[in-house]
Order: C-alpha cells, then sequence, then structure tokens
C-alpha cells in the first residue's frame, strides 16, 4: 500500500493508512465490430410480427420477361404469378439481468446503460453469427444447384470462395 508523505505538523491519520481509492467515471469498454448482416438483410415486415411462431406471408415481385420486338409483330402477354415467401418467426435470443437497487443507488455507473448496450451488442453478434452459419451450411446446396454454365455465379460457389469468407467471419 502506498504511503503519504506528512506536512509539518500534520497529526491526522498520522500513519498514512488511509488512501482513498478513485474510480474512473469511465467505463473500459469491449471492442465492438460493425453488423454485417444488418447491410444485407432487411427488417422491412419486423412491424408485422407480434409473437414468437408468427407467419408473415409476403407477395414476390413478379420477374417480367422482356422479349425483341419487330415492327408490326404481334406482342404476346405475359401471366404474372403471385409467389409468395413466408416468413415464420421460429427463433429467438434475449438477454436478461438483474442490478440490486444498492448498485443503482450508490454506483458512479450507470449499470443498466451499461448491460442493455452490451446485450444489444451481443444480440447483433449472435444475429450475424446465425445468419452467416446458416449461409455457409447451404452453400454447398447453393453450388450443387448452380450447374456447369461457367458463369461468375458458378465459379464462385464451386470454388468454395463464399464459404471461405463466410468461415473466416464465422470463426473470429
Amino acid at each position: 500500500m502506498a504511503t503519504m508523505g506528512l506536512a509539518s505538523g500534520y497529526q491526522n491519520l498520522p500513519s498514512g493508512n488511509w488512501v482513498p481509492a478513485v474510480y474512473s467515471q469511465k467505463v473500459q469498454k469491449f471492442f465492438r465490430r460493425a453488423s454485417v448482416v444488418e447491410d444485407i438483410t432487411n427488417t422491412d415486415y419486423a412491424g408485422e410480427i407480434e409473437n414468437f411462431g408468427d407467419t408473415v406471408n409476403i407477395v414476390k415481385e413478379p420477374s417480367i420477361t422482356v422479349s425483341d420486338y419487330a415492327r408490326g409483330q404481334t406482342v404476346n402477354t405475359q401471366t404474372l404469378a403471385d409467389d409468395k415467401l413466408q416468413l415464420t418467426v421460429d427463433q429467438g435470443s434475449y438477454f436478461a439481468f438483474k442490478v440490486d437497487d444498492i448498485e443503482e443507488r450508490q454506483s458512479h455507473v450507470n449499470w443498466e446503460a451499461l448491460a442493455t448496450s452490451s446485450g444489444a451488442y451481443s444480440l447483433k453478434r449472435n444475429y450475424d453469427y446465425n445468419v452467416l452459419k446458416n449461409i455457409y451450411d447451404n452453400a454447398a446446396t447453393s453450388a450443387a444447384n448452380t450447374g456447369t454454365d461457367g458463369s461468375l455465379h458458378h465459379q464462385l460457389f464451386t470454388s468454395n470462395w463464399e464459404k471461405q469468407v463466410l468461415k473466416l467471419w464465422i470463426n473470429q
């Protein structure tokens, strides 16, 4: 324990054993990397989901075929498809913590805000991991369905380039 020098004539706590502990008002936060999945996904339908197990039917934009036209030609119309996607909420994550009343009142740190921030980051990291792992696990299935047409899409999947990038990200 550190001792302090005493001024001449100073009599209060003369042994120098009482040295107040100083706590910083700042907290050392861990490094938070940016979410990748947030940039390649959307939350357009989040407002339509209310409970775990809900299913949202999403109508897909129709694909339109463009054909060459020659003057005087009969134009053939295309029948529109009303395909849909079904989004079922079948996975979820949460975090929970407790801040003691005494800690809340006597601490110089806002534990609730710190824990909430940390929990939100952990949810994002968990979200990234699950989505990217799903893409990685299903990349082989996608590669099998691409054919051997020599396209860039085919080359990327068969060279496992995407799987290697995803594997690096997942294992960080």
